[in-house]
């Protein structure tokens, strides 16, 4: 997760336009990722709780929140921007019930969860960065069972396997 300030316009899409008004908003990213064509892009969150998928380059970024006690010291500084977390979290996010079956990674500090979800046949693999960052600082433990807040398309994608 990083925050910071949009310096210049993005290049509008046939899904996105974008005016010069954007320069200047600040927003918060919630994830990352390299399109086929090598551009890295992010996912962000405006402070007026929109979201939007936009070039990085296009975003100078302040804050590296790395891990949880560096994301939970930026939401004391700037509790505005936890309340527009949350919803984010809220309207894109399923709740899921599943055991904990393996990890990638070690089990303290985990790269991804296979999770036998209570409703779904098999096992899915879920990349741990996919989960919002309150499930970052719980100590999983093989074949307990845990909530998952998964993300919508995700929730998807695994149900129609």
């Amino acid at each position: 997760m990083r925050f910071g300030i949009f310096i210049k316009k993005p290049r509008n899409s046939s899904y996105q336009k974008f005016d010069d008004s954007i320069i200047g908003k600040y927003c918060l990213e919630t994830s990352s990722f390299t399109n086929s064509w090598g551009t890295q892009k992010s996912n962000i969150i405006l402070e007026d709780k929109t979201t939007m998928l936009v070039p990085s380059n296009n975003i100078e970024f302040s804050h590296n929140l790395i891990d949880d006690i560096e994301i939970k010291k930026f939401f004391i500084e700037y509790p505005e921007w936890l309340n527009v977390y949350n919803h984010h979290v809220e309207n894109n996010y399923f709740p899921m019930i599943g055991v904990l079956e393996a990890v990638s990674g070690n089990w303290s500090n985990p790269r991804s969860l296979l999770i036998k979800f209570t409703n779904i046949t098999e096992s899915n693999w879920v990349s741990f960065n996919l989960l919002p960052y309150t499930h970052n600082n719980l100590q999983y433990e093989k074949n307990k069972t845990y909530t998952f807040m998964i993300p919508a398309w995700l929730y998807k994608k695994i149900k129609n396997k």
